[in-house]
């Protein structure tokens, strides 16, 4: 049995997060999760992999309007409904994806902060992106988040590392949608799902981790951990490092800090 301890929502991918009381959970995750994302000239994502100063920038939602503040900068609304809007294509990883391009002053703002051209794109409503079909239903999508819908990360396992690193590591580094508590380290290794009444999060894969998790959420500084500590005892047969489990949401349900998790 685990308990859900802390919930992150992260509008825009790679910007800063929401903690949250609750998710909303849909099909494709939780409501405004990974909705928007940051595209270069071409249309590729961009992430705190080649701009680690993307997790100084921090979001709000309001109910008509994202709004984003960085220092130094006044904040920024983009407004949920605004007329027109271009269609374009945006790229995550291998997948061509149908966006809206949220305009110019959102691009000029980005690219100031960032000194990187960029424009933030919205994924179309209507567009879904599958999921890898070898771990996947059919019908099962996400919007622009690396490959699943939701990531949980176990309090004990994050305790473990930092004992093994000498120091304590943010769970933000991680970007989980759910953290959890109660159980043994690594535990989590085994879940096949985690139930809560009617709901059911699918476990499809342990997440292998990239250098986005060297990156101070606080300050955007990098260095080698936790990555060196984790490539230490947490690597798979192909070399990646692992930290944290992918979830899928099977149908519909609303989430809260305090809920009991059933692993089976």
């Amino acid at each position: 049995m685990a308990v859900v301890s802390r919930l992150f929502r992260y509008p825009v991918k790679s910007l800063s997060g929401l903690e949250e009381s609750a998710l909303e959970l849909t099909a494709r995750g939780p409501r405004f999760d990974r909705e928007w994302m940051l595209v270069d000239g071409q249309g590729l994502f961009l992430s705190q992999r080649k701009l680690p100063r993307m997790c100084l920038v921090k979001t709000a939602l309001s109910p008509d309007a994202l709004t984003l503040s960085a220092p130094g900068l006044s904040p920024l609304s983009v407004l949920f409904e605004r007329a027109g809007r271009a269609r374009v294509e945006a790229t995550v990883w291998d997948d061509a994806c149908r966006a809206l391009d949220e305009g110019d002053a959102a691009a000029a703002w980005l690219s100031g902060f960032l000194g990187e051209p960029c424009r933030l794109v919205r994924v179309d409503p209507d567009f879904r992106r599958p999921l890898d079909p070898e771990r996947s239903k059919p019908g099962e999508w996400t919007a622009f988040a690396d490959g699943f819908p939701l990531l949980a990360a176990s309090e004990e396992s994050l305790a473990d590392l930092g004992r093994r690193a000498g120091r304590t590591f943010e769970v933000e580094r991680f970007r989980p949608n759910i953290v959890v508590r109660g159980g043994a380290p690594w535990a989590e290794d085994s879940w096949r799902s985690l139930r809560s009444g009617a709901l059911t999060l699918r476990a499809v894969k342990p997440c292998s981790r990239c250098a986005i998790t060297t990156v101070d959420p606080k300050t955007a500084e990098t260095g080698p951990e936790p990555l060196r500590t984790l490539a230490a005892f947490r690597r798979d047969d192909q070399g990646r490092v692992l930290f944290g489990v992918n979830l899928v949401p099977e149908g519909p349900a609303r989430l809260s800090v305090g809920d009991t998790l059933e692993a089976a």
